[in-house]
């Protein structure tokens, strides 16, 4: 793998697992990270209370835009899915 996506899959992941412990009350976390030929797929799951994901467009934190910028400068795709009281799910898609 190139270190340059070695590297930001370490941090994003951090982040996730640090953003699910802190705020989604969740008593599982699941990381899952999946590489093949062509992509590699980050999924970082929890079990937590969930949240609105149309309300992220709003949001200014670090965290958030730590993860969005690293996504965007190797010009992979983020998605959220998430609803409230039924956890989160946050994929990571870099195709090379």
């Amino acid at each position: 793998m190139d270190e340059r996506y070695e590297v930001a899959i370490f941090r994003i992941a951090q982040e996730l697992v640090n953003n699910a412990i802190k705020h989604s009350k969740s008593r599982q976390i699941n990381v899952q990270v999946i590489q093949e030929q062509e992509r590699i797929n980050l999924v970082v799951q929890d079990n937590g209370i969930g949240f609105n994901p149309d309300k992220l467009k709003d949001k200014n934190t670090s965290g958030l835009n730590s993860i969005r910028s690293r996504v965007e400068s190797l010009k992979g795709q983020l998605d959220f899915f998430s609803e409230p009281q039924k956890g989160t799910e946050v994929q990571v898609n870099f195709n090379f």
